[in-house]
């Protein structure tokens, strides 16, 4: 195995020790001295994880003991893996059972007394391996390590703020400059761009970032922010420019020709701000097409670039456009060059990340100073470094981060160093999230994720066990920095506790690709032979690109695969033996196949080979013309997140209730979908349900209220739904609701005893003529919106009983004649929106209570 790879066998192998030590066998169930096999892994497991320091600091070493140590390393991965499939496999076919009658059991190929021979022989050949592995290990003379003492922290919440911009330290002269280019409109030039140029992590993102959030560049008709990358794709940068200036312009299968008619109509005298975030591309003529794209814009439109390459900004300033100063660089003196920091800012850049405002810094900041001289003046090395030594604030523990060395010797170019710096700081990773930030290797380059959507992959993966864990996942790694929010996320203070967009520093991603190595394949269906066939036995996530009418594609997917998703890939009909040879998937996302080809079938269908899934957790099928779901999918027990947005869905399975782990079900925009069946309610754990999208929908389960762990429902845009059930204000842990648009919605259940509810959005509920008198219950509700609510006259009297109320509009509630005269008390309220309440005559005096609002 090629790279650093074996830096997260640890991880690995803690798990699955982890798993084997939980595992609940019953000796009635077992063969072939399976219960002795398990006991015996868990205690070599245990033993393997002792070691791995002592192998770890042995790759470092030059010459044979290194290879041999990095062989062993990829050895135990390998085992470990695998392990955890059999132990994956035993639960689920427990699962299976206790929910198929043993006459079809016995008569599928989930037959128990077959599945029991196959994973007890399995288990048993892997104990062999592992024994063999110990041996190995022996040889190297690896001794035991104990794990580092930490500091003492009390708290271990990672809270982290939108606008945390710690990499901003010592960038002020910089954030002026570019602010006062982006105000000076030139006289001779149309628009000009502004370049920002440095190594990766020095900040240029953050830079260009925090200038699109200062309040002074809102003189801007539109701020636009596209990532570029290294794939320099001119369509994939139109559509994203399209959907900053509108994103009701539909971009399914359009071509560039499009895209360029449609941005001379959007920017169109138009004064823009556009952020090209990291351009590599050098080529004068694809250059010019993306001016030529641009040139539209109105006179003072401005393009921040960010660019690690001096000579793209030399390109820049050639070409037509350029000589016409339409649209060039501005004069080089103005041109931003980020230097690194100083080692005194890296150590300020730390400082902030370690120590509470009255922690005892002393004994520590000599040392901390020390490792701050090994960031190489990288604000991105210094806050991940931070985030880490700020959970082992013990001398001994800053003197190993000072004098560990990390060498990348594999790597040629001039990123070595700097990726050996970051390195550093995921070494000292909490073991239980270095799994997690591998694996986002396994998406695109530039990718934008929805937080929620990471943590139920994450989750499918068997990497965390509950959602709060996945969020303090994210909290961490964006505190490290090794996450970042996508500059697409920004949302109003409304939906504040919205899904954030992530993204990755590409800097990060580079280092989390290398972490991964042989773990992700990348299978261009036209480019075979750029697969790595040498190591598919390690693979275990790969992405599927251009697939096209070539089933044979399938036999080459590695089998031990846990990710597969399917990429820019023009056909929706799947062999029906696709997955046939894969049956250790965990997540599927068949959200990349696109409907471009005339002889597609008008009904694709799933292949049936998806019922071999047993270990499937994550289902995406976004955009599947499917009518119908396979009449097996009930068998699918390890699911716990299904998305069938935008498919053609007629009718859901009778017994999609019996998918216990269900937890996440997304079907909007099913506009042909016009029941559920009633055993939906069986899902207990269901906690998401979005409907929204589902016009022919015309009711909600009666018994809807079994859902006891529902938090979030979205039935918006249902407009054919007349009533809620009579008990849908009985579910206590709802905390979002949006109705919106269910225009023949006449009124809400009489009883709410929705004690959770935070969100509740009745906007175009055009048929609503009042509130129920309940509404006061809903004592946590903070937002409010009844827009275009244009019924209802008057607010129920205990509508002053919302004291939470932080957002409240009635816009266009053109009914609305008066107020509640208490309407003051709403003292936490901050945003009341009252535009075009014609019959409202008065506001009630108490108005004047509410110093809250802004």
């Amino acid at each position: 195995m090629s790279g650093v790879g074996e830096m997260i066998v640890s991880s690995v192998a803690r798990r699955v020790a982890s798993k084997l030590g939980d595992l609940a066998v019953e000796e009635a169930t077992l063969l072939w001295r399976f219960k002795d096999d398990v006991n015996d892994m868990k205690e070599k497991m245990r033993d393997l994880v002792a070691v791995m320091q002592d192998a770890d600091d042995k790759v470092r070493q030059v010459g044979k003991d290194g290879a041999v140590a990095r062989r062993w390393l990829s050895k135990v991965k390998s085992v470990a893996y695998d392990v955890e499939d059999v132990l994956d496999e035993f639960d689920a076919a427990q699962l299976i059972r206790n929910h198929q009658s043993k006459l079809k059991l016995y008569f599928s190929w989930n037959n128990p007394l077959l599945q029991k021979m196959t994973i007890a022989r399995n288990m048993k050949n892997l104990r062999d391996k592992i024994v063999a592995i110990e041996k190995d290990g022996k040889m190297l003379n690896l001794v035991r390590h104990e794990p580092h003492a930490k500091g003492s922290r009390s708290n271990e919440t990672f809270t982290v703020s939108d606008d945390m911009e710690i990499g901003m330290l010592g960038r002020d002269a910089e954030t002026e400059k570019i602010i006062s280019l982006l105000l000076k409109t030139e006289a001779k030039e149309d628009i000009s761009i502004i370049p920002i140029v440095g190594l990766g992590g020095l900040g240029k993102t953050t830079l260009a970032q925090a200038v699109f959030a200062d309040k002074r560049v809102r003189v801007f008709d539109m701020k636009i922010w596209v990532y570029v990358s290294e794939d320099f794709d001119l369509l994939k940068i139109g559509k994203a420019i399209i959907r900053g200036a509108n994103r009701s312009i539909s971009l399914d299968n359009c071509n560039l020709q499009f895209v360029q008619d449609n941005l001379i109509k959007e920017l169109a005298n138009r004064r823009y701000l556009i952020g090209l975030d990291d351009l590599w591309e050098e080529y004068g003529e694809n250059l010019e097409k993306l001016k030529q794209m641009l040139q539209h814009g109105g006179k003072g439109s401005k393009i921040i670039v960010t660019t690690r390459n001096g000579s793209v900004v030399q390109v820049l300033h050639t070409g037509c456009l350029a000589n016409q100063r339409k649209i060039c660089p501005v004069h080089e003196a103005d041109h931003i060059n980020l230097d690194v920091l100083s080692p005194d800012d890296c150590w300020k850049v730390m400082k902030q990340r370690i120590f509470g405002p009255d922690d005892d810094q002393s004994g520590l900041e000599e040392i901390g100073r020390q490792i701050a001289g090994r960031c190489g003046g990288l604000p991105l090395v210094a806050n991940a470094l931070g985030q880490v030594m700020s959970e082992q604030r013990t001398v001994e523990a800053w003197r190993d981060i000072r004098d560990r060395k990390i060498v990348l010797d594999f790597i040629v170019d001039n990123r070595r160093d700097t990726l050996e710096r970051v390195l550093l700081s995921y070494y000292y990773m909490k073991p239980n999230y270095k799994m997690c930030f591998t694996c986002l290797a396994s998406f695109s380059k530039g990718f934008v994720v929805d937080s929620d959507r990471l943590i139920l992959q994450w989750s499918a993966l068997g990497y965390i066990q509950a959602r709060h864990t996945g969020q303090s996942c994210i909290d961490y790694l964006l505190g490290m920095s090794f996450l970042q929010i996508s500059k697409s996320s920004s949302v109003s203070p409304v939906h504040a506790k919205a899904p954030r967009k992530l993204t990755m520093h590409d800097l990060v991603y580079d280092l989390a690709k290398i972490i991964a190595a042989d773990e992700v394949l990348v299978m261009d269906a036209n480019k075979p032979t750029t697969w790595d066939k040498a190591n598919e036995h390690y693979c275990r996530h790969a992405q599927l690109v251009n697939y096209h009418k070539r089933t044979e594609i399938f036999k080459h997917i590695p089998c031990k695969i846990r990710t597969l998703c399917f990429r820019e890939c023009p056909e929706m009909q799947l062999p029906r033996k696709a997955f046939s040879q894969t049956s250790y998937i965990r997540i599927l996302d068949l959200s990349g196949l696109s409907n471009e080809e005339q002889s597609t079938p008008s009904n694709p269908v799933l292949p049936s080979s998806i019922r071999r899934l047993m270990l499937l957790g994550y289902l995406d099928v976004s955009g599947f013309p499917i009518i119908s779901l396979p009449k097996s999918f009930h068998t699918l027990q390890n699911m716990q997140s299904l998305i069938l947005s935008n498919c053609s869905l007629e009718i859901l399975p009778a017994n999609i209730g019996s998918l216990q782990k269900l937890c996440y079900l997304d079907l909007s925009r099913n506009s042909n979908l016009n029941k559920l069946p009633s055993s939906v309610t069986d899902l207990v754990e269901l906690y998401f349900l979005n409907l929204s999208g589902c016009a022919k929908l015309e009711e909600l389960p009666e018994s809807i209220n079994n859902l006891k762990c529902l938090q979030h429902l979205d039935i918006s845009g249902c407009c054919a739904l007349q009533k809620l059930p009579g008990k849908f204000g009985s579910l206590a842990k709802l905390s979002f609701v949006n109705l919106s648009s269910c225009s023949k919605l006449t009124k809400l259940p009489d009883s709410l005893n929705l004690e959770s509810l935070e969100h509740l959005i009745l906007s175009d509920c055009h048929e609503l003529e009042q509130l129920p008198e309940d509404l006061g219950n809903l004592y946590r509700l903070e937002v409010l919106d009844m827009s275009d609510c244009y019924r209802v006259q008057v607010l129920p009297k205990t509508f002053c009983q919302l004291k939470h109320l932080k957002y409240l509009n009635l816009s266009d509630c053109h009914g609305l004649i008066q107020l509640p005269e208490c309407f003051g008390d709403l003292s936490e309220l901050q945003s009341l929106n009252l535009t075009s309440c014609s019959k409202l005559q008065s506001l009630p005096w108490s108005l004047c209570n509410m110093f809250n609002l802004k």
